[in-house]
């Protein structure tokens, strides 16, 4: 068998001429024998022979190994199977070897008793309550009709009506798990079996290791995981059905060893027939009642829908009554959601265990554990390609193969990204579902058992498949349509234009990473000096000053770093205290339970809030001088250019950035009142607070002002990095849905509108930063001016 690899120290053009000589095959059939992948050109060859063939290929470069494999009877031992030509390439099996070890006994058995029966009991509880409440209601309001033929009758026939209406209410409401519908289901793609012959192989081959019954039918979609579900008629798990959905944007990044240990997990969870039923019942069970824990089932989406519809005022009190009821009557549902939950999670336990199991004795234990790091890059990789198709610019990129960008910034994940993602997964922060045991938990199972596992055939999962970019561009559409994203197909863009772009923009990062030092975030905006400040310079004394402010950012990389990283936890604290100083100058009470204050804090409120104030402000004062900095390197490398040219482009981008940064540092002005803002609303509304009305309107007012002066301001720059747009204001308003003449605002309104002027603000920062960046650095580089050198953030 070829490895498909050429060995270490061979020159891989003469390996390719002489696998060609060799095999009589043209040059470009020896190529694609060493692209990666294992083919069989040999079969039924004696120990001797496979021996000298082993040594002849391995002197020559070719990576070969043997294997057994059973003779045919219609074969003679020692004889090659007769060829229509000099060489014909077929595929062996997929696994050498069968599983023989089990898995502990109780593993399963645990499981299925520890969820059925927890399953039951909670059942079984909430039926004795509907019944309980509804045979209540039935009483009180029957004995309020009998009791008007005694005396006093008001009083008791009022305080039974009500008694039995508030029964009757509470067992309608107990009724949302019955009618709860289940989540919509991913939309999948069916394998056609004649078409996708080796892949069906494959998983059926799988299947069988593992001792369950092949699936019957094979499904693909646009997910990062492999599933398997069990389907049976009511009461008849005998005639169930066993399904397995594959994620394309994962088979893009894995191989075969990976897949085989996915599908092997998903197995053995389908056998025997019984068990799956169960566990089937059992997760529909606890989806229906965390559905209604958390507002999410079919009675609350509608309520929510009518109580956002515009409607009279009293229909209009009614719904959102109504609606205020439902969600609030989601705390009965939260001790059962809990209790089967907690269930949930330690019966999976056990389950997960004893597929882990399999799948390491199937495939081995390091591919386990690569097999979960591959998962978690895939997850990464997807929200990366999602980032660029939707979050870049204004206007949408639609890609036409989603895999296939997925496995392009799978491929090009940065060493710090890399790192990331193995952190998290050490502090057991990644899981497959809320309540499966923890990567980190399963990693070191797997690795306790040291299963060396059976010989597998290694190679990208993609080869399984037959005309898989078709495939990937239907599940692509599949994905939009998830989405509900109206598109053209035409519209589309190649993914491998997409993905030059993204290897564009991922260059430009890169060097303003190493220009700036790290320091750069798009949130950020530098503060550029005035032109006196440094008029009255020659270029001696600028390159001197350049040298000593590189100097300093070199030095105090480690505590800008360590400020900009402290922003988030002050501004939120301020935030809250700030939220409260306003409703109490407004005249209204606020409890401890209100404000997630203590009773010490809000008694010295005036201090403490005074205090997070002024720290607030000496955190914007520091950042502030190091934006100065900044902005003054910036300000002297373009100075000190000798291109005239570049140095005239250079200015005009300083300019760009000084009134980025003015109508940045107005807009951050209203950040804290702008986070308060919608709590401000919900108290003037349900709690009838009308004071803050004018505060409210205030607020809403300052920020469509501001909004409109940044835009009128950004008129007057030509946009350098984005043909579509004319000028710099164009560019921002792609970014924004919210108009900027607000007729009759809203207050989450307004808060959109402050968040995506702020989000198009900072895109035209980075875009710009971009381009000053490479002109700052020639300019230092021709000056020779000691570079920063790169700091680890």
């Amino acid at each position: 068998m070829l490895t498909g690899e050429i060995r270490e120290g061979f020159e891989p053009d003469q390996v390719r001429q002489w696998l060609a000589q060799a095999l009589k095959i043209p040059l470009a059939n020896a190529s694609a024998l060493l692209a990666g992948r294992s083919r069989c050109i040999r079969r039924n060859l004696t120990e001797q022979d496979a021996t000298r063939y082993l040594k002849l290929f391995q002197s020559k470069g070719v990576g070969v190994r043997l294997s057994l494999s059973p003779v045919s009877a219609m074969t003679a031992r020692g004889q090659t199977v007769p060829l229509s030509s000099d060489t014909q390439v077929v595929d062996t099996r997929f696994f050498q070897g069968d599983i023989t070890a089990k898995p502990a006994w109780h593993f399963q058995i645990l499981a299925a008793v520890l969820s059925g029966t927890v399953t039951t009991v909670i059942c079984g509880v909430y039926l004795l309550l509907m019944l309980a409440c509804f045979a209540g209601g039935l009483h009180f309001i029957v004995n309020a009709a009998l009791s008007l033929d005694d005396a006093p009758t008001a009083y008791v026939f009022v305080l039974h009506l009500i008694s039995g209406l508030f029964l009757l209410s509470l067992f309608g409401l107990l009724l949302r798990p019955v009618f709860a519908q289940q989540n919509p289901q991913r939309i999948s793609l069916e394998v056609d079996p004649a078409k996708q012959a080796r892949l069906v192989q494959f998983v059926n081959d799988t299947f069988a290791q593992v001792g369950a019954p092949a699936p019957d039918k094979i499904l693909v979609n646009y997910d990062t995981e492999v599933t398997a579900e069990f389907s049976c008629p009511p009461f008849r798990p005998k005639q169930g059905s066993v399904s397995v959905t594959l994620g394309m944007p994962l088979i893009a990044n894995i191989r075969t060893p990976q897949l085989a240990a996915f599908i092997a997990h998903e197995a053995s969870m389908m056998r025997p027939p019984m068990l799956a039923w169960l566990f089937g019942v059992v997760k529909r069970v606890r989806h229906r009642f965390d559905d209604c824990a958390e507002n999410q089932d079919l009675w609350s989406r509608r309520l929510d829908a009518w109580d956002l519809d515009q409607a009279s005022a009293v229909k209009g009190f009614f719904v959102s009554a109504l609606a205020t009821l439902n969600h609030y009557s989601a705390l009965v549902f939260k001790p059962f959601s809990i209790a089967l939950n907690s269930a949930g999670a330690m019966a999976n336990r056990y389950l997960v265990n004893a597929a882990d199991f399999y799948a390491a004795h199937l495939v081995g234990s390091k591919a386990i554990v690569e097999s979960f790091r591959e998962l978690s890059i895939t997850h990464h990789a997807l929200h990366q390609a999602e980032e660029r198709m939707f979050g870049q610019v204004g206007e949408r990129q639609l890609v036409n193969n989603l895999p296939a960008l997925v496995h392009h910034f799978a491929a090009g994940l940065s060493p710090r990204d890399l790192r990331e993602i193995e952190d998290a997964m050490n502090r057991a922060d990644t899981k497959r579902d809320y309540d499966y045991p923890s990567d980190r938990s399963r990693i070191i199972f797997a690795e306790d058992l040291d299963a060396s596992g059976q010989c597998c055939v290694d190679y990208p999962a993609a080869e399984l498949f037959t005309n898989i970019g078709v495939l990937n561009e239907q599940v692509t559409l599949l994905y939009y349509g998830n989405l509900q994203i109206p598109f053209a197909p035409l519209d589309l863009v190649d993914v491998h234009r997409l993905a030059s772009l993204a290897d564009k923009d991922m260059k430009r990062e890169q060097l303003s990473t190493q220009y700036f030092n790290n320091w750069f975030d798009p949130d950020i905006f530098w503060k550029i000096p005035a032109p006196t400040a440094v008029q009255n310079l020659n270029a001696k004394q600028r390159r001197h000053w350049l040298n000593e402010l590189v100097a300093e950012i070199r030095h105090t990389t480690p505590d800008y770093l360590q400020l900009v990283a402290s922003e988030q936890k002050l501004l939120t604290t301020l935030v809250n205290y700030a939220f409260v100083s306003q409703v109490r100058k407004a005249g209204y009470k606020l409890t401890a339970a209100d404000t997630g204050l203590s009773e010490a804090q809000l008694k010295t409120l005036d201090e403490t809030y005074a205090q997070h104030r002024a720290e607030y402000n000496h955190f914007q004062s520091r950042l502030g001088r190091f934006r100065e900095v900044m902005g003054t390197r910036l300000f002297l490398a373009v100075s000190l250019h000798p291109d005239a040219a570049k140095r005239k482009v250079g200015v005009m981008l300083l300019q760009m950035l000084a009134t980025l940064n003015q109508h940045s540092e107005r807009l951050t002005s209203l950040q804290v009142r702008v986070a308060y803002l919608p709590k401000l609303a919900v108290r003037e509304r349900d709690k009838k607070e009308d004071a803050h009305g004018k505060r409210i309107q205030r607020i809403m007012a300052d920020v469509a002002r501001y909004g409109a002066g940044a835009l009128n301001s950004l008129t007057q720059f030509k946009c350098t990095f984005n043909n579509a747009h004319e000028n710099l204001a164009q560019f921002v308003a792609a970014h924004m849905k919210q108009s900027a003449t607000l007729d009759a605002p809203k207050p989450l309104e307004t808060v959109a509108y402050f968040t995506e002027i702020n989000h198009g603000l900072a895109e035209s920062n980075r875009m710009i930063n971009h381009q000053i960046a490479m002109i700052a650095m020639e300019s230092e580089l021709l000056n020779k001016i000691t570079p920063v050198r790169l700091a680890t953030a």
